[in-house]
């Protein structure tokens, strides 16, 4: 059900918020047996609404805590093959510039060296997010800006 109206979801979160509902209904339904057996009417005291508010904050927290783990570990994993990708590529272009630096024709040099400045431009526009947000780049400085 939530799983095809939210995409990314999966059936754990219908299996959580049926459990959670389960739980709510016992503590409910335990805490009117309690207070029914000590001859106070449900409708006389607001205690139990006090107990099933704390028990639903608590499972929320729960639930926000874990969604929140998870996606930092997921934020964590999209780094890690980020930069595994930049090291894989960069490494690719330094070794042009390596081959480059030996070459003895001139030629050939600055063909290596625009080669591995394409891999770079490349893997920069390709690889590396980008904002939406910002006008301009974090490190542009403009010339009258130096002083």
């Amino acid at each position: 059900m939530v799983s095809k109206i939210i995409p990314g979801s999966r059936p754990r979160a219908e299996l959580a918020a049926l459990l959670a509902a389960a739980l709510l209904f016992v503590a409910s339904s335990a805490s009117d047996l309690v207070l029914f057996r000590l001859g106070i009417p449900g409708a006389a005291t607001i205690l139990n609404d006090v107990a099933i508010g704390i028990l639903g904050g608590a499972i929320l927290l729960y639930g926000v805590a874990a969604v929140h783990e998870r996606q930092s570990l997921a934020r964590a994993r999209e780094r890690a093959v980020l930069l595994a990708e930049l090291n894989h590529h960069l490494r690719g272009a330094l070794s042009v510039m390596g081959r480059a630096i030996i070459a003895d024709n001139r030629s050939e040099r600055l063909r290596l060296f625009d080669e591995a400045g394409g891999q770079i431009d490349r893997l920069l526009y390709e690889l590396v997010p980008t904002t939406d947000q910002a006008d301009t780049p974090l490190y542009s400085v403009r010339p009258w800006e130096r002083e």
